[in-house]
This record gives structure tokens, C-alpha cells and sequence, in this order.
């Protein structure tokens, strides 16, 4: 089970239904709350990337259909940044 209730497995279940009954803006919450499981490496990795998969498919139908972006790779702040030694 993730840290954000559900596992992996039935996240993708739900968002993948609500995609299917176009009940994309429903979805959201859900392909949100797989970003994060799908970062980390706490899952195999080939469950991961069936995941992983599935969350990019779903997250670009949502996308085409409502216009709502998901970040899915964050870029780095300039603070968040760090120097190498050196430069």
C-alpha cells in the first residue's frame, strides 16, 4: 500500500475507468496520487513500468479531452539546485 492509501494497482484501475466513462476531470485526483509511487523504486520494476505505462496513456487522454496538465517530472527550482564544487 502506497503512503497515499491505495496501492498502485487499484489507482490505475479507477483512473482507467473514469477515463473510459469520460469522466476525465474525475481522474485527476487518482493519476496525482500514482506520480509519486511511480518515482520512487519501493515496486518491481516491471510492475513499475506496466504503471508507469498506464499513467502516461491516461494522463495524456486527460490532457487532449480537459487541457489539465499533470507534472510529472517536476523541474528543479534554482534553489532546489545545487552547485558542483568548482564552479
Amino acid at each position: 500500500m502506497s503512503r497515499n492509501g491505495l496501492s498502485p494497482e487499484p489507482l490505475t484501475c479507477i483512473a482507467d475507468v473514469l477515463v473510459d466513462q469520460r469522466r476525465y476531470k474525475e481522474a485527476i485526483p487518482y493519476l496525482k496520487r500514482l506520480i509519486p509511487p511511480c518515482r520512487e523504486a519501493r515496486m518491481d520494476e516491471c510492475q513499475r513500468r506496466d504503471i508507469f505505462s498506464a499513467l502516461l496513456e491516461l494522463v495524456y487522454i486527460v490532457q487532449e479531452k480537459t487541457g489539465h496538465r499533470l507534472e510529472l517530472f517536476p523541474l528543479a527550482k534554482g534553489e532546489d539546485v545545487k552547485r558542483k564544487p568548482g564552479r
